[in-house]
């Protein structure tokens, strides 16, 4: 099969793939609630750029020869699997940081309706 003649079906199937909801539309939705509308772009950003890069390896063969060999699939899991170590156990610490005594309690607001009234000049 002529190269060039498959690569618009390559490319179509690729901006389809990406453009479907799964998982990470979860952590993009978090994002933005937690840092508005500029929070999730970087996260976007890098989802589609890792998806866009998985698709070049795969058009140039790289799945090809990781499913024909073995010694290259124990690899890629290998290393897959110590980067998703690497970045659970930065997201705990961070998230352990999180929870230090570092923060200062909010100031009470006086009790009862209207409390506040009157005090605003």
């Amino acid at each position: 099969m002529d190269l060039l003649a498959s690569l618009p079906a390559f490319v179509l199937a690729v901006l389809l793939i990406s453009a479907s909801p799964g998982p990470a539309m979860a952590l993009i939705f978090r994002r933005a609630a937690l840092r508005g509308w500029r929070g999730p772009v970087p996260t976007v950003l890098g989802l589609e750029a890792g998806l866009y890069v998985w698709a070049l390896f795969a058009g140039a063969g790289f799945a090809a020869l990781v499913a024909a060999s073995e010694v290259a699939y124990l690899v890629l899991r290998v290393v897959g699997a110590a980067v998703l170590l690497v970045l659970g156990l930065k997201a705990l610490r961070t998230a352990w940081r999180g929870r230090g005594g570092g923060t200062e309690p909010a100031p009470a607001l006086p009790d009862g309706p209207g409390a506040l009234v009157g005090r605003v000049r």
